[in-house]
């Protein structure tokens, strides 16, 4: 049955045009575009009070108040405790994006309550306070599970007219809502532009697209953290690990590409 698909043809340079030449070097095309990216933390060094930033940016991070290494999606990653310890990028003007922006990381949840308003705000990440303090600048990664055990990844937004949550540019709602299990690895990132934002989870689009307006994304004044936010009391209790930012909008194609070449 094998046979009746053979072809007993040479492959050569001469009948694949453009395709095959003899001695020369074949040059591969990466699976995603790497433009844009401002920050990329692999946390692959295993050991030590610092994460590199693979970017080429040199934002690299402080591991602050003792986050542990640990066996991660890829290669390494950090244990944070949900008490005190978070990674501090510092606050290069690269970090202060004011147009677009992708961020995405893998975590894994080790707390998690359903129970009623007893859950946390985990902070993944953020740089500013777009939803407690005036002026409500910057931007929060962040996953919510206070709202009576319906949950969702709590992301918002700066908006220059002011008003709590991002003044209504946040992903929070019944639109957004999403069980996460303990001890699994989720991928999770989004998008936004001065119009519109969206949520991803394991490399699909999830949840309706946001309309966005009057977006602040810049706050010059704080740093960039990961495992907190940028306020106290919001620490991340899990691990994470390969945090990518990027000063643009990635396509859904991009996403999906970075998920499958981790996952």
């Amino acid at each position: 049955e094998s046979d009746k698909y053979r072809n007993d043809k040479t492959i050569t340079k001469q009948n694949f045009p453009g395709v095959l030449a003899l001695g020369s070097n074949l040059n591969l095309s990466p699976i995603f575009n790497n433009s844009g990216l401002v920050g990329y933390w692999k946390f692959d060094e295993g050991s030590g009070t610092t994460a590199n930033d693979s970017s080429g940016n040199n934002n690299n991070g402080t591991l602050t108040n003792g986050p542990t290494w640990t066996t991660g999606k890829v290669g390494s990653a950090l244990s944070f405790d949900g008490v005190n310890d978070y990674v501090d990028c510092g606050n290069d003007a690269i970090l202060n994006i004011t147009d677009a922006l992708t961020v995405e990381a893998w975590v894994k949840f080790n707390y998690l309550d359903y129970t009623g308003n007893t859950g946390k705000l985990l902070g993944i990440g953020g740089k500013g306070l777009p939803d407690s303090a005036s002026p409500h600048y910057g931007w929060w990664f962040s996953y919510d599970n206070r709202s009576n055990g319906k949950s969702f990844p709590y992301t918002c937004f700066g908006n220059s007219a002011g008003g709590p949550a991002g003044g209504g540019n946040n992903f929070g709602g019944s639109a957004y809502y999403y069980t996460f299990s303990t001890d699994i690895w989720y991928h999770i990132a989004f998008t936004i532009t001065p119009t519109e934002a969206k949520l991803f989870i394991n490399g699909a689009k999830y949840g309706p697209t946001k309309s966005i307006s009057n977006l602040q994304l810049s706050d010059t004044s704080r740093n960039l953290i990961i495992g907190r936010l940028s306020n106290n009391p919001y620490y991340f209790q899990g691990l994470i690990d390969d945090v990518r930012i990027y000063n643009r909008a990635l396509s859904a194609a991009e996403i999906q590409a970075i998920y499958n070449a981790t996952k």
